[in-house]
């Protein structure tokens, strides 16, 4: 992920140095007019090539993020190189900017820059504060909660999940489930992901010995990647252990289920609902207000039952109500573009959020 993540920074070299970012753009594109050039670009490739033999990502044999942030490392430092030799006279011949451009036009230039302006400044600290967005390229690896509370020492999150008038709306309430079984292929091979036995022991001595827990999830990777028939491929839970227990607010399991629905594939979860919509680790862990168990036969057949007083041993499994998360209909709208959430592990005994990603 971080190579990926350097490929989606290093560009943005470009608004700093614009003018020695195109030339060296031109050099790549051009035949090399000098043996030094020649030899340069030889030396960058064999780099790159040699470079792709790091990838360390459990299940992936090359990651194309290392060969192209490498590349484009080279070409950063060219562009220093040679606005630190002519960025002298670049600014004495001066861009072309808003002074050339009069009355109107120069009116709306303005306003469209303060629009990304603001645009960005909302994307990057407003969004998750109110619970727009968790699986984004402003989400720190800290890991930040996004669902069930904050854990973060100053902000809020997710206060459009909390807040009584808009938890009560399609797009931000259904609260907080943990998954507790699910034998849907589909659905394991999406979250949570959990890649920790794909780490090798030297790395994971590593963790243990600076006081990491020592887990690691991968669920953007298989969010990003879009199709199942990369993601089975890919190391996930497929039994034989026990179930990788995480949560998810219950908008998010209404997207998984339309999406189990639409592979026409059987399968039986279960997943218990949470008390209230805030609350700390041991709640995220332990707390259940309702246990529900869903099967369906990848024909459009459902079978849901809910156990509502789970810890009144006289109380019987009953049909869910058309209000229980698996008979509501897929979330729909723009909206749901940006609200995908991360889910939250659930490991024993370890009360904090492991590595995502």
């Amino acid at each position: 992920a971080v190579p990926l993540l350097g490929v989606f920074c290093s560009p943005r070299l470009f608004f700093v140095m614009p003018e020695a970012w195109t030339v060296a753009l031109a050099e790549v594109v051009s035949a090399p007019r000098t043996s030094s050039g020649l030899a340069f670009r030889v030396a960058s490739v064999a780099l790159a090539a040699w470079s792709a033999s790091l990838t360390s990502d459990p299940g992936i044999v090359i990651n194309w993020g290392i060969p192209a942030q490498t590349i484009l490392c080279l070409i950063g430092a060219r562009v220093v190189l040679l606005d630190m030799r002519h960025a002298a006279a670049w600014a004495e011949a001066g861009p072309i900017g808003l002074g050339a451009v009069g009355g109107l036009a120069s009116r709306l230039l303005r306003a469209n820059g303060a629009f990304w302006v603001l645009a960005v400044l909302f994307y990057v600290f407003g969004a998750q504060t109110l619970g727009l967005m968790d699986i984004s390229a402003t989400s720190p690896f800290s890991h930040i909660r996004e669902h069930g509370g904050s854990n973060h020492l100053l902000m809020p999150t997710s206060l459009l999940q909390q807040w009584e008038w808009s938890r009560g709306t399609d797009g931000f309430g259904g609260g907080v489930v943990r998954i507790t079984s699910c034998s849907s292929d589909y659905l394991n091979a999406l979250y949570p992901c959990n890649v920790t036995d794909e780490l090798r022991p030297g790395i994971r001595d590593m963790l243990h010995s600076f006081g990491h827990i020592g887990h690691e999830y991968h669920p953007t990777v298989m969010r990003m990647f879009g199709s199942h028939r990369i993601r089975r491929h890919l190391p996930h839970w497929d039994g034989g252990r026990p179930f990788p227990v995480y949560t998810v607010p219950g908008l998010e399991l209404r997207r998984m289920l339309a999406e189990a629905r639409a592979a026409n594939e059987s399968f039986v979860l279960e997943y218990d609902t949470l008390p209230g919509v805030v609350g700390d680790e041991k709640w995220r862990h332990t707390a259940v207000q309702s246990k529900v168990r869903l099967e369906e036969d990848g024909a459009g057949g459902i079978n849901c039952r809910v156990l509502r007083r789970p810890l009144d041993e006289a109380e019987e499994w009953a049909p869910c109500g058309e209000d229980e998360l698996p008979l509501q209909p897929a979330p729909t709208g723009l909206l749901m573009k940006f609200l995908v959430w991360f889910p939250y592990p659930v490991v024993e005994g370890v009360y904090e959020i492991p590595c995502i990603d």
